[in-house]
C-alpha cells in the first residue's frame, strides 16, 4: 500500500496511475474492491480504478464471478472514486462472439489507376 502511496505523489506530466485489481469468488469480494477504493479515495479520488473479473481456467479451482458480484464490486468502487472501468465476464465475450457480425465494411479510399 505504501507504493500507491508514493506513486500518486509522483510528478510526471506523462505517468498517469491506475489500480488494477482482479475479482475472483472465495478470494476477494465485492466488498473487498470496495474497500480497496476507500483507502485508494483517501489518497486522491482522482486515481482510475480497473477491474479485472477472474477468468476461468482448466484445472484451476476458481470460478468466474457472477454478473451481480461484478456489478456490486463495480458499483461500490464508483461510491468513492471518480474513474471505475472493468472488463466484461469472460462468459459474456463468448456469447458475443457466437453473435453473428452485422457489419459491413466499405472502402472509402479512391481507386488508383
Amino acid at each position: 500500500m505504501t507504493a500507491i502511496k508514493d506513486l500518486a505523489t509522483r510528478e510526471d506530466a506523462y505517468f498517469r496511475l491506475q489500480i488494477e485489481t482482479v475479482l475472483i469468488p472465495g478470494i476477494n469480494e465485492p466488498a473487498d474492491i470496495e474497500r480497496l477504493a476507500i483507502f485508494i479515495s483517501r489518497i486522491d479520488p482522482a486515481i482510475a480504478l480497473f477491474i479485472e473479473p477472474w477468468i476461468p481456467l482448466e484445472g484451476v479451482e476458481f470460478k468466474e464471478p457472477e454478473k451481480r458480484d461484478l456489478i456490486d464490486a463495480v458499483s461500490g468502487a464508483m461510491r468513492h472514486l471518480y474513474v471505475v472501468s472493468y472488463h466484461p465476464l469472460y462468459s459474456e465475450i463468448n456469447e458475443i462472439r457466437k453473435t453473428p457480425r452485422k457489419a459491413e465494411f466499405i472502402e472509402i479510399l479512391p481507386k488508383l489507376y
